[in-house]
């Protein structure tokens, strides 16, 4: 008897379950985290920043040739900040005049302008939903408007700190662009890093070339994009897996002489600042760094490199980036020939390579 009560309800009930069913799948359909999924505002938990589109973008005033390399500077601090005006100044202005150089920008999720030196952001769509990490919708996005913005074949992708030493950053492009067999070639050059066992990936930080075709190849990924996208992903590490993806394998194409990470030991700023040479240990790599564990992640780059031989160096990390960018030439003048850096997994130790 009951359960002919119960099957009797259940009856006169299916109709709104099916209904309420069918609801559902067209919300989730609707609201899914598609990229491209534009909205208005957009607040991050932990961060507590709110981003607002940027109706219009500066206009682009680049060289309109193709046969040239774009520079993307990567903002992540999403405010007008001293130090922005620091890389005017030491590399910015310089890089610009060089023929080959189309256009230097900061593409950020904010709109900000710093008065102080005359630069804007590029700033691209909010991401469509709460996120503790955006930074793999900043790349999304920012590559698409690069592919909007400039013709250029190449672009080189860089974190807001870097120090670059510009004669060595045009030679090293030249050389990297006529060992290509064509202009339209896939090309993925950078630092690298290796985050987790058997899983290595460039650095944002310390800059990544990459040709248009690339680019174009990694926007492709689609299905990729998304889950990193959903999950909240860093940038840097989503790169790694679009990257392997167009069938570059990241390790395969290291770049020597760019350093992305504060050091592994505070006191090296110390020693360079103050030329404190003799404090350091040699630089031997430890070989579970070499050949690491099972389960435990390693060393990408497994040599060691000349301290003096440095093109584009971001040590600043978050809280130091202007008191870095101030302070990196002195700390790289007359450094001997015999100091040398080493990978502690995720960062540089300077070390005594005698």
């Amino acid at each position: 008897m009951r359960f002919k009560r119960f099957y009797n309800i259940y009856l006169s009930s299916s109709p709104f379950l099916i209904l309420g069913i069918v609801f559902y799948f067209i919300y989730s359909i609707i609201y899914s985290t598609k990229p491209g999924l534009p909205s208005q505002s957009f607040k991050i938990n932990k961060m507590n920043k709110v981003f607002v589109p940027n109706k219009k973008n500066p206009k682009y005033n680049g060289k309109m040739q193709s046969e040239s390399l774009y520079v993307m500077i990567f903002d992540d601090e999403y405010a007008s900040k001293k130090h922005q005006c620091l890389l005017k100044s030491l590399w910015i202005d310089s890089l610009k005049e060089e023929s080959i150089i189309d256009d230097i920008e900061f593409y950020s999720l904010n709109q900000w302008t710093n008065d102080e030196c005359h630069l804007s952001s590029i700033t691209v769509e909010s991401p469509p939903f709460e996120m503790a990490n955006p930074t793999s919708w900043q790349l999304y996005k920012s590559l698409q408007l690069y592919l909007e913005r400039s013709p250029s074949k190449w672009l080189f992708l860089v974190g807001d700190s870097a120090y670059i030493i510009k004669d060595r950053f045009m030679d090293l492009f030249k050389s990297l662009t006529n060992n290509l067999m064509n202009s339209n070639q896939i090309l993925t050059k950078g630092g690298c890093v290796e985050p987790r066992y058997f899983f290595q990936t460039f650095e944002i930080s310390s800059g990544i070339f990459l040709s248009r075709k690339a680019v174009e190849q990694i926007l492709s990924l689609n299905n990729t994009w998304n889950v990193g996208i959903k999950i909240g992903m860093k940038a840097y590490e989503l790169l790694g897996h679009l990257v392997n993806n167009i069938g570059m394998v990241v390790p395969h194409q290291i770049l020597n002489g760019m350093i992305g990470n504060e050091w592994y030991n505070s006191t090296d700023f110390d020693i360079l600042m103050n030329k404190k040479y003799h404090l350091l240990s040699k630089c031997d790599i430890r070989q579970e760094l070499i050949n690491a564990f099972p389960g435990t992640n390693g060393n990408c780059i497994k040599h060691v490199q000349r301290f003096r031989e440095l093109i584009v160096w971001n040590g600043g990390g978050k809280e130091n980036k202007t008191w870095f960018l101030e302070n990196a030439a002195k700390m790289l003048n007359k450094v001997p020939k015999n100091i040398g850096y080493r990978w502690e997994k995720l960062k540089p130790v300077l070390c005594d390579w005698t």
